[in-house]
């Protein structure tokens, strides 16, 4: 029996973080296959020399960038039903027709469905530290997930409370999923934290930043109903990708000076506001740091309280999730 990777190309973090563990099952003398609907970041299985099956209906760059709204907008759905059918119906034909002993996700929602269809189970590597056990020690509130005019008139207590009381988010991309599940006649997701989760979640965190032992991680078993039963956390720590280009000159220039501490930040998967802020924070602290982003708008506005010497030791890189952008490494901008 195979393990399937399927990793979803609208992220370029969750195709080559499944790139990573394709190569790492290979490695290891498991049975492994990639297989994809495409998306901008498709390429980087070539760039990597993987063999990848391409699965239909392909996903085209508009479909990405909706995939990647929805991340952002609860009330956004991540696929339309028809097309998410299909994807359904084509994942279970091929975890069938390759052996599927398990089917590791890419934030590829569909799976969610498809794997449970075809019985197999699924691992996913999509949430990174965002799983229950993190809400329910309170190191998470749902409030600071949500830069929306709508909801900012909503007292933040309020909205926490309101959404520990329905035990998820209204995100419609669920309810999606839902009427997929009923005309397969395959059994219905119970909630966002049922999407997101598998039946065994590789939190691609550490115990010494997260906070939580190995021993409570693993022992974790769901208490709320819109869990399934069967889901599992373990560590994974972190999965390094080995992405495409070098480093800007730029880039090496401004990291080569030894005199300060050094900061690197990714927060891909999130709003220009919510970097904004952090470039601001950034841009006050005596440090020499590197913001990397990928479909936000910049430069970003540095802070006003610049240190001693005038420069803002900051640097944003940016880069569109189209294949011709893609395809070359992110241009950078040191702010000043």
């Amino acid at each position: 029996m195979a393990i399937v990777c399927i990793p979803n190309c609208a992220f370029l973090s969750e195709t080559s973080r499944q790139i990573a563990i394709y190569k790492a099952l290979v490695a290891s003398g498991m049975p492994a296959v990639l297989a994809t609907h495409g998306g901008p970041y498709d390429f980087v299985f070539e760039q990597e020399g993987v063999p990848c099956t391409r699965l239909d209906p392909p996903m085209t760059n508009a479909e990405a960038e909706r995939y990647l709204a929805a991340v952002f907008n609860p009330l956004l759905r991540f696929q339309d039903p028809v097309a998410l059918r299909e994807h359904v119906v084509n994942e279970i034909r091929f975890f069938r027709e390759s052996g599927a002993g398990a089917v590791v996700s890419g934030f590829t929602l569909s799976a969610a469905l498809s794997a449970r269809a075809a019985g197999v189970p699924l691992v996913v590597t999509h949430t990174g530290s965002f799983v229950p056990i993190v809400v329910e020690r309170g190191l998470f509130r749902w409030s600071d997930a949500f830069d929306n005019l709508l909801l900012d008139i909503v007292p933040r207590g309020w909205l926490d409370a309101m959404i520990g009381w329905m035990g998820d988010p209204p995100y419609v991309g669920s309810r999606v999923l839902n009427t997929v599940a009923k005309q397969l006649d395959i059994a219905p997701v119970l909630g966002v934290a049922d999407v997101l989760l598998g039946d065994l979640t590789l939190v691609t965190d550490v115990p010494e930043i997260l906070g939580i032992s190995e021993e409570d991680m693993e022992a974790w078993r769901p208490s709320r109903r819109n869990i399934r039963p069967t889901a599992r956390m373990n560590y994974a720590g972190p999965i390094y990708a080995e992405l495409f280009g070098e480093v800007p000159e730029d880039v090496r220039e401004f990291l080569a000076a030894p005199d300060k501490p050094r900061v690197y930040v990714a927060l891909a998967s999130t709003e220009a506001s919510r970097i904004a802020r952090v470039c601001s924070t950034l841009a006050s602290m005596d440090v020499r740091a590197v913001v990397a982003t990928t479909i936000h708008e910049g430069p970003f506005a540095d802070a006003a309280n610049k240190p001693a010497s005038g420069q803002v030791p900051l640097i944003v890189s940016t880069s569109k999730t189209t294949p011709s952008l893609a395809e070359t490494p992110p241009a950078s901008s040191i702010v000043q």
